[in-house]
């Protein structure tokens, strides 16, 4: 199979991210705590039910959460690398509270009110 090809898994409720009406806080939110791209909750059904379809079909939390905490500590640590060096840049760019607030290596915990963010 090419690149271009429709896969047997293809499904027309995919989002496509270079869509012109495509924006990311409207069908998704960052779970800071587990480093998971979630759902937005505040979306509409169909909304939530796309991009529940996206996230399933990319696997987009399939291998990503430890590798987006582990670039959200660097980021954390006060490092003055601009944002296009960081990978997960729409992950990292988020959050403003203070290193010793983030998430810990391994830690599966949310802290009350968490880190659930819309953007």
């Amino acid at each position: 199979m090419y690149c271009q090809q429709k896969s047997d898994d293809f499904d027309e409720a995919a989002l496509q991210p270079d869509a012109v009406d495509y924006e990311f806080d409207r069908y998704f939110r960052w779970d800071y705590t587990l480093g998971t791209i979630e759902v937005n909750e505040r979306a509409s059904s169909e909304d939530q039910q796309r991009a529940s379809v996206t996230i399933e079909l990319y696997r987009l939390n399939h291998g990503h959460p430890s590798f987006r905490k582990r670039e959200l500590r660097k980021r954390a640590q006060g490092r003055s690398d601009p944002l296009d060096d960081f990978a997960y840049r729409n992950y990292v760019d988020g959050p403003t509270a203070p290193a010793s607030t983030l998430p810990s290596r391994g830690s599966q915990e949310r802290s009350e009110g968490g880190y659930w963010m819309t953007r």
